[in-house]
C-alpha cells in the first residue's frame, strides 16, 4: 500500500511518521556536528540531502523515509570516518592515510579544492593534470571547496541509491520480494561496499550507477538508463564499457521477449546506436590508455601487464603475480577464482604504526562474511544457470563474465566494488532458491573457503 493511499491504515501512517521523525532527528544531530566543525560544510550537507530527495523522487518514487534514512546512515559513517582518520592520522586532515591503508581520497580532494593547507599531503605535480571525478566534484558543489565536509556528502548522495537500486534489480529479475529485501540489507550493510563508498573515491558511485542503469535497461526506461550510463562514463570510462558488456548480454534475453519482428529490429537498432555512440566517445580514452600501458592493440588492454610489473617491483612474488604469469588455460580460471574470493582474512593489516585502520577492519569483516557468502553465491549461480528464465540465466552469465573481465583488465580488488550489488543479488537468490544438491555443493564450497582462510592465516601469506 502506497503512502497516502485511502486504504492505508492509521497504524501504518503512525509507523511511517515515527520513522520519519527518527530520520529527521539523526539528520539534525549530524548537521549540528558538521556545523560545529565547518559552517559551510553544514550548508553543503543540507544541499546534498536536498539533491538526494529530488533524485530519489525522480528515479524511484514518492517516498520520504527511505532516502532520508539512508542519507543519514551513510552521512553518519562519513562523519565517523572523518573524525577517526583525523584522530589516528591528523596529518591527512580527515582523509585515509595514503600509502599506509588509504586510497585516492586525499588526491581527489587536492584536485577539487580551491585552497589547501600548506602541509596537505599531495602527489608530486598533482596540479598539472585534472581528473573527471574532481571536475565533477567542483561542478556539482556550488561554493569553492576548502574543507572536506564541503564535498564529502556528495558520496552519501551516491551511496543512498546503492541498496535501493540493488533491491530494484533483484525484484525485476527474480520477481521475489524476499530476495529483493535480503539484497537491500546485504548491500546496505556490506563491509566491502561501505569501505569504498563513504570515502572520497568513485567506487560507490560507479556501483550505484552501474546497478541503476541495468535496472532501467531491464525496465525499458531508456531515458533513465541513458542518463545513468552517461554519468557512469563520466566517472570512469572503463566502467561504462563494462556496463555495455553486461547490457549486451542481458539484451539477448530481452530480445526473445519482444513480440514482433519490427520491434526486434527497432530494439537492435537502438542498442546499436547507443553502443556505437559509447564506443566513439570512449575511443580517444582507449587509444590513450593503450599507449599509457604499452599495449600493442586495443585487445591488449584486456590484460593489464603494467599492473603486474608494478606488483613485481613493489612486492616481489605474490599469489596474483604467480597466477597471471601462467599460460592462458591456467591463468583465466585461476585469476577468476582469485578475484572472486579475495580479499581473504588479513588481521595483521588492522593495526599499522600503532593505529587501527578502520577500512581494514571492515575488509576483514567482509572476508569473514564471504566464507558464508560463497555458499549462497555458488548456490545462486547454479540455480540461476539452471533456471528456465532467460534473464535470470543471463544475469548469472553476465556476473561470471564481468568478474573474469575485471580479473584480467583491472586486477585491483577495489574495482570489484562496482559489481558487488550484482553478486549480492545472486547471493540472496541462492539463499532462498536452491535444491538439496545445490545446497550440498554450496556447503562444500563454504568448508573449502573456511579451510583456505585458516591456512592463509596460519602461514601468514
Amino acid at each position: 500500500m502506497g503512502n497516502g493511499s485511502p486504504t492505508e491504515t492509521i497504524l501504518e501512517r503512525t509507523g511511517a511518521n515515527w520513522k520519519l521523525g527518527v530520520a529527521f532527528a539523526v539528520l539534525a544531530l549530524e548537521l549540528a556536528i558538521v556545523m560545529v566543525e565547518q559552517a559551510t560544510g553544514g550548508l553543503m550537507f543540507v544541499y546534498y540531502l536536498g539533491l538526494t530527495v529530488v533524485a530519489y523522487r525522480f528515479l524511484v518514487g514518492e517516498k520520504w523515509v527511505e532516502p532520508l534514512a539512508l542519507f543519514a546512515f551513510y552521512s553518519g559513517l562519513i562523519i565517523g570516518g572523518y573524525y577517526f582518520n583525523l584522530y589516528t592520522f591528523p596529518e591527512y586532515y580527515g582523509f585515509t592515510p595514503a600509502g599506509i591503508a588509504g586510497t585516492d581520497d586525499s588526491h581527489f580532494f587536492s584536485l577539487a579544492a580551491a585552497s589547501l593547507p600548506s602541509d596537505f599531503p599531495t602527489r608530486e605535480f598533482y596540479h598539472v593534470k585534472d581528473h573527471p571525478y574532481s571536475l565533477l566534484l567542483k561542478a556539482v558543489t556550488p561554493i569553492p571547496i576548502h574543507h572536506p565536509f564541503e564535498v564529502l556528502f556528495f558520496n552519501a548522495l551516491g551511496a543512498t541509491f546503492l541498496p535501493v537500486f540493488s533491491r530494484m534489480l533483484s525484484a525485476e529479475v527474480f520477481k521475489d520480494q524476499r530476495v529483493a529485501q535480503l539484497t537491500f540489507w546485504l548491500v546496505a550493510f556490506g563491509p566491502f561496499l561501505l569501505t569504498n563508498s563513504v570515502v572520497l573515491v568513485r567506487d560507490g558511485w560507479t556501483a550505484a550507477l552501474f546497478t541503476g542503469a541495468i535496472v532501467f535497461f531491464l525496465q525499458r526506461r531508456f531515458f533513465n538508463f541513458a542518463l545513468l550510463g552517461a554519468l557512469l562514463f563520466t566517472f570512469r570510462i572503463a566502467s561504462g564499457l563494462q556496463l555495455g558488456l553486461v547490457v549486451g548480454i542481458l539484451a539477448l534475453g530481452i530480445l526473445r521477449r519482444v513480440e514482433t519482428r519490427r520491434q526486434q529490429i527497432a530494439y537492435l537498432t537502438g542498442l546499436g546506436v547507443l553502443g556505437l555512440g559509447a564506443l566513439l566517445a570512449a575511443w580517444p580514452y582507449l587509444v590513450q590508455r593503450m599507449q599509457h600501458i604499452g599495449a600493442e592493440s586495443i585487445v591488449g588492454m584486456f590484460f593489464r601487464q603494467s599492473f603486474l610489473e608494478y606488483l613485481r617491483a613493489r612486492a616481489g612474488d605474490s599469489f596474483l603475480l604467480t597466477i597471471n604469469s601462467q599460460p592462458l588455460p591456467i591463468r583465466l580460471p585461476g585469476a577468476f577464482l582469485f578475484y572472486l574470493i579475495f580479499p581473504l582474512v588479513t588481521p595483521g593489516r588492522i593495526v599499522v604504526q600503532g593505529e587501527v585502520i578502520w577500512r581494514d577492519v571492515l575488509m576483514n569483516l567482509y572476508s569473514l562474511a564471504f566464507i558464508v557468502y560463497i555458499k549462497y553465491l555458488l548456490q545462486g549461480l547454479i540455480r540461476a544457470i539452471r533456471s528456465n528464465d532467460n534473464i535470470i540465466q543471463l544475469l548469472a552469465v553476465a556476473a561470471v563474465v564481468i568478474v573474469l573481465f575485471l580479473s584480467q583488465a583491472s586486477m585491483q580488488i577495489r574495482h570489484k566494488t562496482m559489481i558487488m550489488p550484482l553478486l549480492y543479488t545472486i547471493i540472496a537468490f541462492g539463499y532462498y532458491h536452491a535444491t538439496r544438491l545445490e545446497q550440498q555443493i554450496g556447503t562444500i564450497a563454504l568448508f573449502v573457503m573456511a579451510l583456505l582462510s585458516v591456512v592463509k592465516f596460519i602461514l601468514g601469506v
